[in-house]
């Protein structure tokens, strides 16, 4: 067990309601935070109502280890953020907040082109060197933090104490991104239940951490959405991926872009953005797979093995090859006459 001093713990309650940064330097840092009474908070900032609680507050012993703000191992892109957490709690491996990353986030009810586009730029991103950062939600967040589970090192920002536990899908991906020299973070108290607002808090985090956030698929309203803004105000840059205009689901990400978002092309755009290079062994171009090559030549629509192959500038055989593994995977059915589909 690990124990959280009462006045950390009042200010992990306040998370997002006050900046530590100013009562870590009024009351001379991390350590006599943790000395603090109630005047001393109030003195330093907080409102006497807040600095009040502290009387009812205790420690609290976390199964889970946490780093404060201020102290060695707190992530440096929140390193003097305003409002950022003021206790990071965590699982596997801190020193994954050490390094550069790139938001990767979007709708929970994406479709099956949007779920390749979120691990294509996941593993560009990994493959560079860096670390993917997301929410663990179902959907494009899951899409992403899976394959850079499978490629390398992913950050997950849960809206809930890391106390609590999830569904299986979600609880699995939990294990393979500890195993997998990741981490899985929390601002909140360790018990503290999934709401509505603790998701959308936990968005500033995701966007604070990474240098560009990316959103992959989202309609015009979307919690994704969200961290954009966030990033904007960070200060990072943000980028969305083109979808046609009659694709409902991406109807957010279009709205970025009328609004100055940078436009994802490939991999190449997004690496450039976090000021990440490719490794120089890959092939030149913007990295994109076969896959969703196929996705991109219409597959969304249906077409036949022959005008895909041909579209994505590919063989028959390995058309062929590739919509099989699409197929078993669950994104791609096959219909009558040899034709295929987007799931």
């Amino acid at each position: 067990m690990f124990l959280l001093p009462a006045p950390w713990a009042l200010l992990a309650t306040l998370s997002g309601r006050v900046d530590p940064w100013p009562l870590i330097a009024a009351l001379g840092g991390s350590v006599e935070v943790a000395g603090a009474q109630a005047r001393d908070l109030a003195g330093a900032g907080l409102s006497l109502e807040q600095a009040a609680a502290l009387v009812h507050t205790s420690a609290v012993a976390s199964p889970q280890p946490f780093v404060l703000a201020g102290q060695d191992g707190y992530p440096p892109a929140l390193t003097g953020l305003p409002y950022a957490p003021p206790v990071l709690f965590y699982e596997g491996q801190l020193d994954a907040l050490q390094a550069p990353m790139v938001a990767i986030v979007g709708t929970r009810r994406c479709t099956s082109a949007g779920r390749l586009v979120a691990a294509e730029l996941s593993r560009a991103v990994c493959l560079a060197g860096g670390v993917v950062v997301s929410g663990m939600a179902i959907g494009i967040d899951s899409a992403a933090q899976s394959e850079a589970v499978r490629v390398g090192r992913t950050v997950a920002v849960l809206g809930q104490g890391l106390g609590r536990d999830g569904a299986s899908g979600a609880m699995r991906l939990r294990a393979g991104i500890r195993g997998s020299g990741g981490a899985v973070v929390s601002e909140l108290l360790p018990e503290t239940p999934a709401q509505a607002w603790t998701f959308l808090s936990r968005n500033r985090i995701i966007a604070g951490l990474a240098r560009a956030t990316v959103v992959v698929e989202a309609p015009h309203r979307s919690g994704a959405l969200s961290t954009a803004r966030h990033a904007v105000e960070a200060g990072r840059e943000v980028l969305a991926v083109p979808w046609p205009y009659t694709h409902d689901p991406g109807a957010g990400c279009l709205d970025l872009a009328e609004r100055g978002a940078t436009v994802v092309r490939g991999p190449a755009t997004v690496l450039c953005a976090a000021g990440l290079r490719a490794p120089s062994d890959r092939p030149d171009g913007d990295g994109t797979s076969p896959a969703l090559r196929l996705l991109a030549a219409g597959l969304a629509r249906g077409a036949t093995l022959e005008q895909l192959a041909a579209r994505a500038d590919l063989t028959v055989a390995q058309a062929l090859s590739m919509l099989a593994e699409l197929e078993a995977t669950g994104l791609v059915r096959r219909l009558p006459g040899q034709r295929y589909e987007a799931v």
